[in-house]
């Protein structure tokens, strides 16, 4: 079982990844902010073309368990909000590898980022990325999709409503 937590910053998906994590007792993993804190100084399309291929690549011949924070969405919604140049060939490689995977996407959003803020992303930019992240949905090709309006930060009302959603598919 695949599980990506998604959506723009501030949504929940560290403090949701996390708890799914020891809920179901299934190995998490954060991509690391790092390489992305610079972003002038980093192709963050790299991130797709190698990692994110290695990532699917591996997991389609080593089935393991797994919940990811973050992945290929944000380069895909990111790139697109931000008009960065994005590899499509390497975001539809990756896609269609979850796919293949029967990967389970959370995309988190809230109704109001009024609290919000942040060093790299404007608030004026939020909007536009979950906009964005609700394209992504016509545009993936993994069919397991749960939108979690994240705004009321009920932590154990939103676990249940994943793990029903990945118990759907079960």
């Amino acid at each position: 079982m695949i599980v990506i937590v998604e959506g723009p910053d501030n949504s929940g998906k560290t403090t949701l990844a996390r708890a799914l994590s020891a809920r179901i007792n299934v190995p998490y993993y954060k991509y690391p902010k790092r390489p992305f804190s610079d972003i002038q100084a980093f192709d963050t399309k790299l991130v797709t073309r190698y990692v994110d291929r290695w990532l699917v690549d591996f997991l389609a011949h080593v089935p393991q368990s797994l919940i990811l924070d973050r992945s290929y969405p944000t380069e895909w919604v990111y790139g697109q909000v931000f008009q960065r140049e994005i590899d499509l060939d390497d975001l539809v490689y990756v896609d269609q590898g979850f796919a293949l995977l029967d990967a389970h996407i959370v995309l988190c959003t809230k109704q109001s980022y009024v609290s919000y803020t942040d060093d790299l992303i404007a608030s004026e930019a939020l909007p536009a990325l979950v906009e964005q992240y609700h394209q992504f949905q016509t545009w993936t090709r993994v069919q397991r999709i749960l939108a979690l309006d994240t705004t009321n930060e009920n932590l154990e009302e939103q676990l249940e409503a994943i793990c029903a959603f990945i118990k759907e598919y079960a």
